[in-house]
C-alpha cells in the first residue's frame, strides 16, 4: 500500500517547516509490525553557528522524518538500522542522505512503557530542491520484540576482568572503581561482543552479600561496530561500595528479531 500525505507548509526567507497529516493507514508486514511518518521537518543552515545549528531554534539542518513502529503482538525491545539496506531519504527519486552512509545508524528510538510503540527521527543533511513533488524513505529497520520473560542470577566480583554468563550472554566487566563524575561511589561496566548485544535484558539488579538490593541505575551506554563484530558496554552507578554482588536479571526468553521494509512516500505539495 503507498502511503500519500497531505502537508501544510509554512515558508519564510529563514525557514522552511513542515507538518504532516496522514491520510492512509501504515504498511502492515507479516508479525504484527507496522511503520509510518509521523513528523516531518526541513530547515535551513544557519550560516553564522559555530555549532552546525539551523535558523529555528532546536532543529538540525536538513530533513528529518519521525518514524513510528508499532507492535500489535509482542512488546518492541529494540528497532536498529539493518546495516546492509542503510536508510535512505530521497527527493523525488534522487537520494538527499550522504551516498557513503552505509554503515551502522543509530536511531535512538523513544520507546513506550508498555512496548507497543517506538519513535524516531532519520535524517538527511541536504536540502530537496524547491519544486519536490514527494520524498521516500527506503531501506530496512531490524526489530527486536519479546513477550515471554525469565530470570536469572550470578554471583560475580565487580573488578575488572571479571567474566560469567548472564540469560545466556558472555559479559566481561571492563571497569569498575569510582566514577570520574556523579555522586555514587562505584560504577560498573558490563561489556559483551554477542550479537544480540543486551536487548534481551529488560531490568537489572545488584544485591549485597546480606541480600539487600543495592539502589543503582545506569551511567549510560556505548556501541561499536568494527565490520562483522559488535561491542556493547552499559555503566551502572551503584549507591553503595561493594567488591562482589549478586546480579538479577529479567530477561525476554523469547525475544525475535524481524526485518521491517521502509518503503514510505510522503507527498510535499509544495
Amino acid at each position: 500500500m503507498r502511503i500519500v500525505y497531505n502537508l501544510l507548509v509554512l515558508l519564510c526567507p529563514a525557514l522552511l517547516l513542515v507538518a504532516c497529516f496522514p491520510q492512509a493507514e501504515a504498511r502492515a508486514v507479516e508479525g504484527g509490525l507496522s511503520v509510518k511518518p509521523v513528523g516531518l521537518s526541513i530547515a535551513l543552515k544557519d550560516p553564522d553557528s559555530k555549532f552546525n545549528s539551523s535558523f529555528s531554534p532546536g532543529m538540525q539542518p536538513g530533513v528529518q522524518v519521525a518514524l513510528l513502529v508499532e507492535s500489535a503482538k509482542r512488546g518492541i525491545v529494540s528497532v536498529a538500522a539493518n546495516p546492509k539496506q542503510a536508510i535512505k531519504i530521497s527527493a523525488d527519486g534522487k537520494s538527499i542522505s550522504e551516498e557513503d552512509d552505509d554503515s551502522w545508524q543509530f536511531l535512538h528510538p523513544r520507546i513506550s512503557d508498555d512496548g507497543k510503540r517506538a519513535t524516531f527521527n532519520v535524517s538527511a543533511e541536504d536540502l530537496p530542491a524547491a519544486d519536490t513533488a514527494k520524498l521516500s524513505v527506503t531501506g530496512e529497520l531490524l526489530v527486536s520484540t519479546g513477550s515471554k520473560t525469565a530470570e536469572d542470577e550470578i554471583q560475580a566480583k565487580l573488578v575488572k576482568g571479571t567474566k560469567f554468563k548472564l540469560a545466556g550472554i558472555a559479559v566481561e566487566v571492563t571497569e569498575a572503581g569510582k566514577p570520574s563524575w556523579g555522586e555514587e561511589p562505584l560504577s560498573v561496566t558490563l561489556n559483551t561482543s554477542d550479537p544480540g548485544g543486551f536487548d534481551k535484558i529488560k531490568s537489572v539488579e545488584f544485591h549485597d552479600k546480606a541480600g539487600e538490593q543495592i539502589k543503582s541505575k545506569s551511567g549510560g551506554s556505548m556501541t561499536m561496530n568494527m565490520g562483522a563484530h559488535k561491542q556493547v558496554s552499559i555503566d551502572y552507578r551503584l549507591g553503595k561500595k561493594v567488591d562482589a554482588a549478586t546480579i538479577k536479571v529479567v530477561y525476554y526468553a523469547d525475544l525475535q528479531t524481524d526485518p521491517l521494509p521502509l518503503k514510505l512516500e510522503v507527498g510535499l505539495g509544495l
